[in-house]
């Protein structure tokens, strides 16, 4: 696998990572939602430091719009979550929930973004 191959899987360890610190904090009710709403993530850091290398790439602009969307959709519930309204921001994570789909969807578009990258670098 090539170095950049594997930096774009990498991404979604990091998606991952973060989703599920998260949701843990969501779950116990308690934590530093401040501090995960201005937090860069591996994944944050690697798209912004990228962006003129992948300037007009459709897959980076795909998974970077995606990104940006999730994050929009993850700032209500962090803000729920720190509101102390557990209930509606453990509601908003489940599965169906517009927060999960686009989760799915930023994975679906790194895998085929990462495929492609793989195909033409072997």
């Amino acid at each position: 696998m090539s170095n950049l191959a594997n930096e774009i899987y990498m991404l979604i360890v990091s998606h991952t990572k973060w989703k599920k610190r998260l949701q843990e904090m969501v779950n116990a009710g308690e934590g530093d939602f401040d501090s995960m709403l201005k937090e860069d993530s591996e994944f944050c850091e690697w798209i912004k430091s990228n962006a003129d290398q992948f300037q007009g790439d459709a897959h980076y602009e795909t998974v970077s719009t995606l990104h940006e969307e999730f994050h929009r959709e993850t700032e209500k519930i962090i803000q729920l979550a720190a509101e102390s309204d557990k209930e509606t921001a453990v509601k908003a994570m489940e599965y169906g929930s517009d927060y999960e789909r686009l989760s799915q969807q930023l994975v679906q578009k790194i895998i085929c973004w990462h495929d492609e990258v793989s195909k033409s670098q072997s």
